[in-house]
């Protein structure tokens, strides 16, 4: 390790040199473990370097009459290692080093990965953990969370450092501590013999980072003015068991990351979605915080939608207990067959997939073409679901028959019916959608859904292409349609701005969501040709002159945005 003692004064100060920094010792204990820890090290590194002036007499009685210099090296790993432990684990006193911890990281790493492997055969049944590469290696770990969490108080004193770079930093601990964990309990039989209350150490320690770091998550939120989500994120904070059962000193965790619940209500009337978005495992979880929260009334009668994007032109709806898949791209990306010339990935929901829906009572797919029947989705959805119901456009039956065996198709006007779990049934209709081919082709879907009590009506078609003189004996509450042009040269591919509006009143809309189905990473000669016309703003004020008390609400991709009856 390199430590070597210097200087001592009358005040008990000792420098010593730790990896060539300079550290000091304010208290005759930690002096004393520096001293036994310094002749030891001494003792390893002449063996090594066959260096020592240890008569053989007297090394063998060191080692218990072991004659073996292999046997020898071990025990003096074994008495050695116990104080490196204890001297790492009171860094704090000696000095609140990063480097330091950090270095002393590397030395367990060494030993873990190339002195004890090599010593794997002389070392005995009956070796101490200490001496085993699955601790060594686990207390490396530790030591690289101990000098992030110094470095994040060092951080946290300056009062300079963003909510966002602290959540990250917090939870970087939290991971160092999981892995080490992991390594505990991926060497069988090494950890038998571990204190306790070193593994309680290490579970709680992870606890706190975890907490700190769901904690400084939502105080970045409420600077953003995004106050609903935070207090879900608090109220999720407050109701898990972040804390092992055994762990008695509950008051090292600061009041600071302590969430009353009474505190919560006062916010639970702000206009916010009442949606907190945590990403857990890699998957996306949606949690009502709010009954409040949802636009529109909350009664226990009133139906209500709740619809959830998953970008481009995928949805998942719940209406009346009925999960209803729209149009969805899980599987690799959006390439129409021709990734040379055209290949498109999403920009937020990139680890969304099949697995992380919930349970799925119907398929919608509104056209036949590769944004919305995508087949390397729809294989692998059919082999897990394969008598999941399904509605469909006639134009998509070539692809479906294959793959789905119960898939009703609608042409325009014609409707079913999806039954809940609960005996009440959510009404889909068909409507006339875009013409993707020769003006005598079958045109492609719209929907219009209605809720189980027939409370509300959804409209969605994705190309904001419709048949005025079918919709105009209709009414939609709700209507889901793109409102960004898509263009390419001479030909318009999804329509919006002016239409838009013109369909949201023509439905006589309350609620517009606006969808942004161009919105992906997209490359290839195709994506460098196709530009975009409006933003959401530019829509907005077209809305406002021609329906102005319809509201717009802007989904999030993978938070649900909930819409009730009024």
């Amino acid at each position: 390790m390199g430590c070597d003692v210097l200087h001592v004064s009358n005040a008990m100060l000792c420098h010593v040199i730790v990896f060539e920094d300079l550290i000091a010792v304010r208290d005759s204990v930690s002096l004393e473990h520096l001293k036994e820890l310094s002749s030891r090290r001494r003792v390893i590194e002449h063996s090594i370097n066959q260096t020592s002036l240890i008569i053989e007499a007297i090394a063998r009685e060191m080692s218990g009459g072991s004659t073996s210099r292999s046997e020898q090296e071990c025990l003096r790993l074994e008495h050695y290692l116990p104080l490196l432990e204890n001297f790492i684990y009171h860094a704090d006193i000696v000095n609140n080093s990063s480097q330091m911890i950090r270095e002393a990281a590397g030395v367990f790493h060494y030993l873990a990965h190339e002195v004890l492997p090599s010593l794997h055969s002389a070392i005995s049944a009956e070796k101490p953990p200490e001496a085993t590469s699955s601790v060594t290696s686990a207390i490396s770990l530790i030591c690289l969370a101990e000098a992030q969490a110094v470095y994040i108080r060092k951080a946290d004193e300056k009062g300079n450092t963003g909510f966002g770079v602290l959540e990250k930093l917090h939870h970087g601990v939290a991971d160092l501590l999981s892995e080490a964990v992991g390594t505990l309990n991926s060497g069988i039989g090494d950890s038998k013999g571990i204190s306790s209350r070193f593994l309680e150490f290490i579970t709680s320690c992870k606890a706190l980072h975890e907490l700190r770091s769901q904690t400084y998550f939502a105080e970045g939120l409420k600077n953003d003015g995004q106050i609903g989500i935070a207090i879900g994120v608090l109220l999720i904070v407050e109701s898990e068991p972040y804390l092992p059962s055994s762990y008695s000193h509950p008051s090292a965790f600061p009041q600071s990351i302590t969430v009353h619940s009474a505190s919560v209500p006062a916010h639970k009337g702000y206009q916010e979605t009442g949606l907190a978005l945590i990403f857990r495992l890699d998957k996306v979880v949606s949690a009502v915080i709010s009954e409040g929260s949802a636009v529109g009334s909350t009664s226990a009668s009133t139906d209500v939608f709740r619809l959830t994007y998953l970008e481009g032109n995928s949805w998942l709806w719940e209406v009346g207990g009925v999960n209803i898949l729209v149009d969805p791209i899980l599987v690799g990306n959006l390439d129409f067959g021709i990734p040379w010339l055209y290949d498109a990935a999403k920009k937020v929901l990139k680890n969304f997939q099949l697995r992380d829906l919930p349970e799925v009572d119907c398929l919608l797919i509104t056209q036949s073409l590769d944004d919305h029947c995508h087949l390397k989705t729809l294989k692998p959805l059919s082999e897990m679901l394969p008598n999941l119901r399904v509605i469909a456009t006639p134009n998509a039956k070539p692809l479906l028959d294959p793959l789905f065996s119960n898939v009703t198709y609608l042409e325009p006007g014609q409707s079913s019916e999806i039954e809940a779990s609960d005996d009440s049934k959510v009404r889909v209709q068909a409507t006339a959608g875009p013409v993707l081919g020769p003006p005598w082709q079958r045109p492609e879907n719209g929907y219009l859904v209605n809720s189980p009590q027939s409370q509300m009506t959804l409209y969605y078609e994705p190309h904001c292409a419709y048949n005025k003189s079918f919709l105009e004996k209709e009414h939609a509450d709700i209507v889901i349609t793109p409102v960004i042009k898509q263009l390419l040269p001479n030909f318009t591919l999804v329509y919006g701005q002016e239409d838009a509006v013109k369909l949201a009143k023509l439905l006589h809309a309350k609620f517009i969501v606006p969808m942004k189905n161009g919105d992906l990473d997209s490359k290839g000669f195709l994506a460098s040709i196709i530009h975009a016309e409006g933003t959401v703003e530019s829509f907005k004020e077209l809305l406002a002159k021609e329906l102005p008390d319809a509201q717009v609400l802007e989904p999030t991709p993978g938070v649900t945005l909930e819409v009730s009856a009024t």
